[in-house]
């Protein structure tokens, strides 16, 4: 389903159209992961919306919940449309574990970017996407403890062209 947002069209001063555009539309110059459709993904729990990692709240983000020893990965196909890719990453703050996370990025099956993430920390990521089919995001619990639940953000994360 595709997310829309309403848009009010005046004339004269006169209400006289309303519209339904989608929430990223075609002809954006940037375009947020939590608009685009998943092409291959692990079983897990995502969530779109707004998220604070670090006490700042990230808009259209992804977030998902992984318990310990989890892996939770999801591809985009970015048609070699894009250019940059941009995200900030760490632990949602309201997460019921304070552990790190290890996140990673693939293009077209290639690691480009790898780092642990510490609770209370976020990362700003940028990334050249130029020619990339397929983006892959990865994020990992290293905890051994299954119950220690941690919810990874990919905070306001889009390309642009």
């Amino acid at each position: 389903m595709t997310k829309t947002r309403r848009i009010l069209v005046l004339a004269a001063g006169v209400l006289t159209l309303a519209l339904l555009v989608p929430a990223t539309p075609a002809w954006a110059t940037t375009r947020y992961l939590s608009d685009m459709k998943e092409v291959n993904h692990a079983e897990c729990c995502r969530d779109d919306g707004s998220y604070s990692v670090d006490g700042t709240v990230y808009y259209h983000s992804l977030k998902w919940g992984l318990n310990g020893e989890e892996e939770y990965w999801a591809e985009y196909s970015l048609k070699k449309k894009w250019t940059t890719f941009r995200t900030t990453v760490g632990s949602w703050d309201d997460s019921s574990t304070a552990g790190p996370l290890h996140f990673e990025f693939y293009q077209d099956g290639n690691l480009t970017w790898s780092q642990d993430v510490a609770f209370g920390k976020a990362v700003k990521v940028k990334l050249g996407v130029a020619n990339t089919l397929r983006l892959k995001l990865v994020v990992i619990n290293p905890d051994s403890n299954y119950w220690h639940r941690t919810d990874a953000v990919w905070g306001t994360a889009r390309v642009k062209s």
